[in-house]
């Protein structure tokens, strides 16, 4: 089972800034940690779509009685998998 730890954006006390230049410091960071996040977001969605499609296809060979689709369906997930674990050990 894998654990995934997500972090949120970080809070501020707004009665904390007294100044402008702080509030405007902090207004950078916050639009910079919400790009960041936009991005990962976006990224995560085309990963469930992806998913999807291939779980659709796995799917459909199933129900055809395919199961030459479905072998190489499964093979390609295998090989997806593979992928992904061994870019995991670079990093």
């Amino acid at each position: 089972m894998t654990t995934t730890i997500t972090v949120g954006l970080t809070l501020v006390n707004p009665d904390a800034i007294s100044t402008i230049p702080e509030m405007r410091a902090e207004l950078y960071r916050i639009q910079k940690e919400t790009f960041s996040l936009s991005l990962q977001a976006h990224e995560m969605a085309g990963i469930v779509q992806s998913l999807a499609a291939r779980l659709n296809a796995l799917v459909d060979a199933h129900e055809a009685g395919d199961q030459a689709a479905l072998t190489q369906q499964l093979l390609d997930l295998q090989n997806m998998r593979n992928k992904e674990l061994a870019a995991r050990r670079l990093h």
